[in-house]
């Protein structure tokens, strides 16, 4: 009789829990339904909370319908999505106030058409708006889907406040919101390069500059360290012609012993690889960086428009890439053609900072002398 109670009143928590569940979901097509319509008041939007699990993040899917996750703790509801502003309005509970948060951090995808992109702004308790980034886009060539990732200053959230996406006349193009929060940790890096940055789900790290709301710094020039120098191959974005992208390099000096190819990719379906070839000779396929199956960049595209041939699941925003070269690749003394083919398959992509690493393994291959050998570091 007792296994039968737990049994009936197990049955019962289920079924209420589901009955709010289609609750919320109807308070959100609702919403939906309002700002399709045009209401130009504000609609609350709202969510059943998700328990007192303060490490929950909080997603909101704009297109192609109006949903969203459960609300952890930190989010005070409702939240105030109005089409007249084109703004969506996120309430924060006061970091202050959490014991295991350290910084909200906002992930924005967006269909990124050249305009600059949503803009971002906190709002404190008391009225005042501190702008957190102009725009998630660029003003240059339409990119696709992209996704941007901002860290919320602790000394903003201190006190809490609201996150404001606004896109006027163009808040369409925003597909979903992500809120997660992140813990400090203890690392030490091997070069400044990734001082103050975010380590994400996988690993992969976000530099202090993107999470302010700033673009990358642009791989200007040739810098040499060492034995390793890294060539600009094309730091601005450059846009796929054709079947794909050409860059030369011209090697004056000793050819490099060994060297490798990075850049940055955005719009490659995630089952579409890129060829690379040096002076047309096969060398692999274009390495990608990894990324995690529940990252708020990989996106569902079904009602979304698509190709007829693109695939289900995509990753928005920039990934790092690049492929490893033998130095047997390289002439010396003349143009080299490096050709990245993209298959047809894919959607149109994109590059920026693609840069070539030139390693030179001795001294005779730089031309001079700058390490001393190690006959000459120890006494026998």
């Amino acid at each position: 009789m007792r296994s039968l109670f737990l049994m009936h009143h197990r049955s019962f928590v289920f079924f209420s829990l589901t009955i709010c569940c289609l609750i919320g979901s109807l308070s959100l097509a609702r919403a939906a339904s309002e700002n399709v319509n045009g209401t130009s008041s504000p609609s609350h939007v709202s969510a059943e909370p998700s328990g007192n699990n303060t490490l929950d993040s909080f997603s909101i899917t704009l297109k192609p319908q109006l949903q969203s996750s459960p609300l952890p703790s930190w989010v005070n509801h409702p939240l105030n999505f109005s089409s007249g502003s084109s703004s969506l309005e996120i309430s924060l509970a006061p970091l202050a106030g959490q014991t295991s948060i350290d910084h909200f951090v906002l992930t924005v995808l967006f269909d990124d058409h050249g305009d600059g992109g949503p803009r971002v702004d906190w709002i404190k308790p008391t009225g005042d708006r501190t702008t957190l980034c102009s725009g998630l886009g660029i003003n240059g060539p339409p990119l696709g889907w992209n996704a941007r990732k901002l860290s919320i200053p602790y000394d903003l959230a201190i006190d809490g406040g609201t996150l404001a996406i606004q896109h006027a006349d163009r808040f369409d193009q925003v597909l979903s919101i992500t809120i997660q929060v992140d813990h400090t940790v203890t690392v030490t890096s091997l070069t400044a390069e990734y001082d103050s940055s975010l380590l994400d789900e996988v690993g992969n790290i976000i530099s202090k500059e993107i999470l302010a709301g700033e673009l990358p710094p642009a791989k200007e020039g040739d810098v040499m360290k060492g034995r390793l120098m890294t060539a600009e191959l094309s730091a601005k974005i450059e846009t796929q012609q054709g079947d794909g992208f050409e860059f030369l390099h011209k090697i004056e000096g000793a050819l490099p012993d060994t060297t490798m190819l990075n850049t940055e990719v955005i719009g490659l379906n995630l089952e579409s690889q890129v060829q690379v070839r040096v002076n047309n000779n096969f060398v692999g396929m274009l390495n990608t960086a990894p990324f995690s199956l529940t990252a708020p960049e990989l996106m569902n595209t079904t009602g979304l428009s698509t190709a007829k041939n693109h695939s289900k699941f995509q990753l928005a925003g920039w990934r790092k890439a690049w492929l490893y070269i033998p130095g047997r690749f390289w002439k010396q003394g003349e143009e080299n053609h490096i050709t990245l083919i993209v298959p047809v398959s894919s959607s149109s992509v994109s590059l920026r900072n693609s840069t070539l690493d030139l390693y030179y393994d001795s001294n005779i291959s730089l031309g001079h002398s700058t390490t001393p050998l190690a006959k000459d570091l120890f006494r026998y």
